[in-house]
């Protein structure tokens, strides 16, 4: 989605991008898109838009830039001003004198001053019974709960994943304070955290109340066909087991932007443009009494019980 500058949307808006940034402020850099933010092809290339990311499979640039130079919509010279200005500053770094190298950095040491940091920029919103901190000489045990404790990926999704030198998870972190003389339990509590989990809407059902289609396999969930088509045709392109209904493919699935939990299996990225499911399996409905059941094979979304106890999936296509 792309953000609007007085009603116009950055990526075509000339007053902002030539006007004010290349021309009175005389930037020599290139105009880049964040990912899917371009919504045209003439208006962007014109307004100012050097690069437009991602590309396949949700661009407007690529053959449809190549045909508006062609039908003169869209200028040579403004096409060569775009490569003129990426290729500048990729020389300017020297990308093309030497390869780029990772530098080693003192991880441990670095990583004392970020957590430092992380620490001083915290706030405590509650601490019933001054239970914080934990003071391990008064203590005989702790019950750690929840479905990533056990390990360190809540780094974000997107632009905001960092990959760690090295991490600490909360569960040992804990462990690592408390000591060998305090009990500590660990307990899942719920299902792992999903993608999905960040698209509006109530939340997926857990899969304890779900029991694939094949009951010979000991795990919870539903079991799930992926086709590389909208419309399940043909033999699937993938079978599984999912602990839930509750994807969230494209951007959020591309390999090094995904943020969900380790537990989670992957799913391959010929499922983001392009796709279709079918989810089936048996449904435990947690209390007695009358259930209507709506389910579609329109796209991905969550499987849901809402506030009339009916089971639904929300659709996100």
């Amino acid at each position: 989605m792309s953000d609007q500058v007085n009603g116009i949307s950055a990526c075509e808006n000339e007053t902002l991008l030539n006007s004010l940034l290349k021309d009175q402020m005389d930037f020599k850099g290139f105009v880049m898109s964040d990912y899917g933010a371009n919504l045209s092809t003439v208006e962007s290339a014109n307004a100012g838009l050097d690069l437009e990311t991602p590309g396949t499979p949700i661009g407007k640039w690529e053959e449809k830039l190549l045909a508006a130079v062609k039908d003169g919509k869209v200028s040579e010279d403004r096409v060569t001003d775009m490569a003129h200005r990426i290729l500048l500053q990729m020389f300017d770094k020297g990308l093309f004198d030497q390869a780029v190298q990772n530098n080693l950095i003192l991880a441990a040491k670095h990583g004392e001053v970020a957590r430092d940091l992380a620490e001083q920029s915290m706030v405590l919103l509650k601490n019933e019974k001054n239970a914080l901190p934990l003071h391990k000489k008064e203590l005989k045990s702790i019950a750690v709960i929840g479905p990533d404790a056990d390990n360190a990926s809540a780094a974000g999704g997107g632009s905001s994943l960092v990959n760690p030198t090295y991490t600490v998870s909360p569960l040992e972190g804990i462990k690592n304070h408390v000591g060998k003389n305090v009990e500590v339990s660990y307990a899942a509590g719920s299902d792992p955290i999903s993608a999905g989990d960040i698209l509006t809407g109530p939340s997926a059902v857990p899969s304890s109340l779900l029991s694939p289609e094949d009951t010979d396999k000991a795990d919870n969930g539903l079991t799930a066909e992926y086709w590389t088509n909208i419309n399940l045709e043909g033999e699937p392109s993938l079978v599984r087991t999912d602990q839930q209904v509750n994807l969230n493919l494209g951007f959020y699935n591309y390999e090094g932007f995904n943020a969900q939990s380790p537990k989670l299996p992957n799913t391959p990225g010929d499922f983001n443009k392009e796709m279709s499911a079918r989810w089936t399996g048996d449904i435990a409905a947690p209390k007695t009494g009358n259930y209507v059941l709506s389910l579609t094979s329109l796209g991905t979304g969550k499987l849901y019980l809402d506030d009339k106890l009916k089971w639904k999936i929300l659709v996100m296509n």
